[in-house]
C-alpha cells in the first residue's frame, strides 16, 4: 500500500466531495442538533448570558456553511449580534450565497484546517464528518483542543476504525486510553468525540500518510486511513 501526502489527499476525489455536510442545517432532521446533540444557537446565547464578552463558533468541514448563515441570521434577531463571531472553514468553496454586508459577524472560508492559522480561542469547535476525509486526524484534534478556550467545546466526529499502525493494524483502544487520561468523552456507537476545555494533549503516535482507497466508513461514504508510528 502506497500512503499519501496531505497535499495530495486534499486533491483527491474521496476527500474533495459534495456528499458529506453540504445541505445540513441548525436544527431540524438533518442538522447538526441531531447528528450531534446541541442546539448551536442556544448554547452561544447561553455563553453570552452567563457573561461572555465575545462568543466564537469554529465549525470545520462546513460544507455549504446552511448552519452557520441560519445561526448568523437568528442572531440578527437578538441583542447581542455583534457578541458572537462565527467562522465556517471547508475545502471547497461551495458556500451558499449569503448577505455578507448583514451578516457581517459570519466568515466562510476555502481552507483546510491543517493549514489554517488564527490567534484565537473558541467557545464551541464542532467537525460533522469532516474528519473522515483528513489524514492526519489525530493532529487535527491536537490542534482544536488547543484553540479552545478554558471554558470552551469540541464535538466532533470520528471513526477509529480508520487509524491505523504502520502494520495496518487498529490503534483504537490506544488512543481511546490516552484520551480517557484527558478526561475526553468518546461515544462508540456515535463515533463522537467530546473535548472540554483548552488542552495540550500529546498524540500517540507520528503520522506517516494516509490512504484515499479505504472504501466506505459507517456513514456509507468513501473515508480516508490514516497511518501513525506509535510512540514507544
Amino acid at each position: 500500500m502506497k500512503l499519501i501526502e496531505d497535499n495530495q489527499l486534499r486533491l483527491s476525489h474521496v476527500v474533495a466531495n459534495n456528499k458529506m455536510n453540504r445541505q445540513r442545517q441548525l436544527t431540524g432532521v438533518n442538522s447538526y442538533a441531531k447528528e450531534i446533540g446541541i442546539n448551536i444557537f442556544e448554547y452561544l446565547s447561553n455563553r453570552i448570558e452567563i457573561g461572555e464578552e465575545t462568543v466564537l463558533w469554529l465549525d470545520i468541514c462546513c460544507g455549504e456553511g446552511k448552519a452557520l448563515i441560519e445561526c448568523a441570521q437568528l442572531l440578527q434577531e437578538t441583542a447581542y449580534e455583534k457578541q458572537v463571531i462565527l467562522i465556517g472553514l471547508d475545502l471547497v468553496s461551495m458556500f451558499e450565497v449569503y448577505p455578507r454586508k448583514d451578516l457581517s459577524n459570519l466568515k466562510l472560508l476555502e481552507c483546510a484546517i491543517e493549514l489554517w492559522e488564527t490567534d484565537r480561542q473558541f467557545d464551541l469547535i464542532t467537525c460533522v464528518h469532516g474528519l473522515h476525509y483528513v489524514g492526519d486526524k489525530l493532529g487535527v484534534i491536537k490542534k482544536v483542543a488547543a484553540l479552545l478556550k478554558p471554558s470552551g467545546k469540541f464535538v466532533g466526529h470520528i471513526d477509529l476504525n480508520n487509524l491505523k499502525d504502520n502494520s495496518g493494524k487498529p490503534i483504537d483502544k490506544c488512543i481511546m486510553d490516552s484520551w480517557k487520561s484527558m478526561d475526553w468523552i468518546y461515544n462508540p456507537k456515535k463515533h463522537l468525540l467530546e473535548i472540554h476545555g483548552k488542552s495540550d494533549w500529546k498524540s500517540v503516535g507520528v503520522y506517516q500518510g494516509a490512504d484515499d482507497t479505504a472504501g466506505p466508513n459507517y456513514t456509507g461514504q468513501e473515508a480516508v486511513n490514516s497511518y501513525y508510528k506509535l510512540d514507544g
